[in-house]
C-alpha cells in the first residue's frame, strides 16, 4: 500500500468531511484564478470520492473558464 492510500478516510462521514474540505478549497482556488491547483485538488478529492457530482461541476466550470463557449454555442435552438 502506498502512502496516499494509507491516509484516505475510511468511514462515510470521514469521506464526506474530507471531500467537503476539498470542495471549499477548490472553490477558493477557482475564485483566485489558481486553476491548475484547483484541478490538482479535484484529482485528490476524486481519489476519495470518484463519483462526487460537485467535483464534476467544478471541472466543468474550470473547463469553461479555460475554454469559453463560442458565441454561437451559447445560443439555444428554439
Amino acid at each position: 500500500m502506498d502512502d496516499m492510500s494509507a491516509g484516505l478516510p475510511k468511514s462515510k462521514d470521514e469521506i464526506q468531511q474530507k471531500v467537503s474540505e476539498y470542495l471549499r478549497s477548490i472553490d477558493k482556488l477557482i475564485k483566485a484564478k489558481q486553476l491548475d491547483e484547483a484541478l490538482a485538488q479535484i484529482e485528490k478529492a476524486r481519489d476519495i470520492d470518484s463519483k462526487n457530482a460537485y467535483l464534476t461541476a467544478f471541472e466543468y466550470r474550470i473547463h469553461n473558464i479555460l475554454h469559453p463557449p463560442k458565441e454561437e454555442e451559447k445560443k439555444t435552438v428554439t
